[in-house]
């Protein structure tokens, strides 16, 4: 079977203000092979560098924590989503952590500089963020987020 798609897995915590995001897509793909199915194992599909390892180092920043590594994953993001793209395959992307989705954004954009695009954005944002998120971000890097 052709497949026109390629999935694009970002097991990404950084934004996460819970640890664990990371294992649903490998619950998903286990349900899957244990339904029988072997549609992942098929499927082409790329990684995104998670960098969750700095979670378990100090934070340089006191309000957008560990934003170093949220920018590395946002451009891994972005390069991935365009060379999908430039593949002539449509970007399937499975995330547990919504923090990095501008870099899919960007990519789209990188890929298709001339091309108008159109955003449906539907996030929790939570502007109180350093008071009560354990990350002290979150979705704001999305909203805030510098498209040209």
């Amino acid at each position: 079977m052709k497949r026109d798609f390629k999935f694009i897995f970002n097991k990404s915590e950084i934004g996460a203000g819970t640890r664990g995001s990371s294992l649903g897509i490998d619950a998903l793909m286990m349900a899957a092979i244990s339904k029988g199915s072997s549609f992942f194992a098929d499927s082409p599909a790329v990684t995104v560098n998670s960098q969750n390892h700095i979670l378990a180092e100090p934070n340089s920043f006191k309000w957008a924590k560990h934003i170093d590594a949220l920018v590395r994953i946002y451009k891994d993001v972005c390069t991935k989503v365009s060379e999908v793209i430039l593949e002539k395959k449509f970007p399937i992307i499975i995330s547990g952590d919504h923090a990095s989705a501008g870099g899919s954004v960007a990519g789209i954009k990188a890929a298709l500089p001339d091309k108008r695009l159109g955003i449906i954005w539907r996030c929790p944002c939570r502007f109180a963020f350093p008071l009560y998120l354990p990350l002290g971000q979150c979705s704001r890097y999305a909203i805030g987020s510098h498209f040209e």
